[in-house]
Parts: structure tokens; C-alpha cells; sequence
């Protein structure tokens, strides 16, 4: 019977959803990161597959290359720097990765480490700044990838840590406590996966917006251009509206933007236009006989889910219930 190691599965699932994106019409702007962090992934996988479940051990010579793209791929995936930018800092580890394989082996492991590490602290700053961070974002997809972005994020933390305790475990015991090291290491990436997921679901349903703070001349002009053009192309009605389109559209940097938003209406820019999605919500609810189902996408939302979620948010109540309210008057 022919046996399918398990990272086999992995690189299935891992080729099935890049050819999806290459087939979508999805962000295209940059979005070959992406892409290129799913061949890397897939390839790796296979790599892994053979490597242990063939017993083909003359690949661990190629593995470590492989291994050092995949952190930068997984940052430039959400960062999505300049074509140029990216391919320098991605060229770098991976040079290091030869230079340590030819001239100093023992330091490899260690190196991978590293290198997972660097890229989970770059993930994590680009997390801590909010969605706002993640411009090319479409509005409506900001909660699922940020959750994306901080699990990534602990995987190469993880993985950073684990590849540096078994290192050391390789110098110590010459590798007795690989197994319960690794299998450990993935108990816990489970737990704190899950704990950030929680968290961040737990966070969009409970916290309120927060009170505009002052701010100076220049963010409250940005903010009334801002207001005008919205409100009167109604830009918050494109399921596909993100950031840097906002950004373009005012010739402006998107930090600017970001900034006027969020000083001026104490919220970010996805909350302030979901804001303004839900509010025109109300008004089909209020002046129309609308299915709730067709208010939807109406109103510029692209799933059922993310449309009751941020109507709780900012009416405190289901459409239906604010709909029967509205009708009796109250």
C-alpha cells in the first residue's frame, strides 16, 4: 500500500487555494506574494513528505532554503511591500542560509530561528497598528485577515522557538527530545492560536468606539474632504472599497487618511465605513420593504455574517429588531 505522509495533505490544500487565487478576481494589487508564499509553502511540504516518508535524506540540503523563504513570503503576504523591496529582503536570509550550510552547519537551525523570529516581531508590529495597517484590505474582509495575520504570526513564533530548543537539544542530548520537543511546541501554538482568535472575536463584539481625540487643523480638513467625497459617490456602497483606494481617490498618503479618521471619529476606517454601511442599512430598513438578505449586499456588505456583527455593533440590536421598533414608532 503506497503511504501519503501527512505534509502531502498539507501541500494539496496549500496548491488547491493558490490556483483559487490565481483563477479569482480578488486584490490583485501585489497580491503575487501571496502567491508565491503558497508554491514555497507547498513545495516545503513536499519536500517534508519525501524527505521523511521515503527516507530521501539527501533533501535536507534543499529543506533549510525553502525554509528561510517562508517567513519573509508569510510578511510580505499582509505587508506587501515594492516588488524590489521584497526580493532584497527575502534574497538576504536566504543567502545566509548557504553561507551557513557551506561554512557553518551547526549554525543552521539556529539561523532558521532567528529568522522565523524577526519575521513574527515585523508581522506583529504591522498587527499592533491595527487594520488600518493592511490598506489594500478589502472593508469587509479586515476582521478574517487580521486573525489570519496574528495566527501566522504565532506559527513563526512557534516555530522560531522550537527550531532553537531543538538545536539546542541536538547539542545537549544529540537530538533524544526532538519528538516530545516538537510535539509540545505544537500543543501550545494549538492553545495560543486559539486563545488570539477568541480574543480578537471577543474584542470586535464588545468594545465600543472610542471618543474622538483631539486633533490638529490638517486631520479635521482631511476628515471634512473625506465626508464629502463618501457621502456623495457613496464609496462605503463598494463591497471592494479598501484604504488605499480611499487614499488615491483624495491624493493623499494613507497615513494621513488613516490618522484623520481616527482622531476625528474615534474609530478606524473599517469601522467608520462599515459605520456608514450599517447606517444605510437603516435607511432601507426604515424606507423600504427589503429582505434583510437583499439589504445585504445593498447596503455593500458581502456576507450575512459580517453584516449582523457590525449592525450589533453599532445599533446594539439585530436588523430585524431594529426594523420592528422603527415600524411601532419607537
Amino acid at each position: 500500500m503506497i503511504m501519503i505522509p501527512l505534509p502531502f495533505v498539507f501541500a494539496a490544500i496549500s496548491l488547491i487555494v493558490f490556483f483559487r487565487e490565481i483563477l479569482s478576481n480578488g486584490e490583485g494589487e501585489r497580491k503575487h506574494w501571496f502567491l508565491w508564499f503558497l508554491f514555497a509553502l507547498a513545495f516545503q511540504e513536499i519536500l517534508i513528505g519525501v524527505r521523511f516518508g521515503y527516507g530521501l535524506d539527501w533533501l535536507r540540503q534543499i529543506q533549510p532554503v525553502t525554509a528561510a523563504t517562508l517567513p519573509p513570503l508569510a510578511y510580505f503576504s499582509f505587508a506587501r511591500p515594492a516588488y524590489k523591496t521584497g526580493i532584497l529582503m527575502a534574497t538576504v536570509p536566504v543567502a545566509l542560509v548557504l553561507l551557513s550550510i557551506s561554512v557553518l552547519p551547526d549554525l543552521l537551525d539556529g539561523f532558521l530561528a532567528i529568522n522565523n523570529l524577526l519575521f513574527a516581531i515585523l508581522l506583529a508590529r504591522l498587527g499592533v497598528r491595527g487594520t488600518d495597517a493592511l490598506g489594500w484590505l478589502k472593508i469587509d474582509h479586515s476582521r478574517q485577515i487580521f486573525i489570519l495575520l496574528w495566527l501566522v504570526c504565532v506559527v513563526l513564533i512557534v516555530s522560531g522557538i522550537t527550531d532553537m530548543a531543538i538545536s539546542y537539544d541536538f547539542f545537549k542530548t544529540n537530538g533524544s527530545n526532538t519528538s516530545s520537543i516538537a510535539g509540545t511546541a505544537s500543543l501550545i501554538g494549538i492553545v495560543i492560536a486559539a486563545a488570539i482568535s477568541g480574543l480578537i472575536l471577543w474584542r470586535n463584539r464588545h468594545v465600543k468606539n472610542t471618543t474622538p481625540v483631539p486633533a490638529n487643523p490638517e486631520d479635521k480638513a482631511v476628515f471634512e474632504r473625506l465626508e464629502k467625497l463618501i457621502r456623495k459617490e457613496k464609496l462605503y456602497l463598494d463591497a471592494d472599497i479598501n484604504l488605499n483606494r480611499i487614499a488615491r481617490r483624495m491624493v493623499l498618503p494613507v497615513r494621513d487618511v488613516s490618522r484623520a479618521v481616527n482622531s476625528q471619529a474615534g474609530q478606524n476606517v473599517s469601522q467608520y465605513i462599515n459605520m456608514l454601511k450599517v447606517k444605510e442599512s437603516c435607511r432601507l430598513l426604515k424606507e423600504t420593504d427589503m429582505q434583510v438578505t437583499q439589504i445585504i449586499y445593498a447596503a455593500g456588505f458581502n456576507t450575512k455574517s459580517n453584516f449582523n456583527r457590525e449592525f450589533m455593533r453599532v445599533e446594539g440590536m439585530s436588523p430585524s429588531d431594529w426594523r420592528n421598533r422603527a415600524e411601532n414608532g419607537k
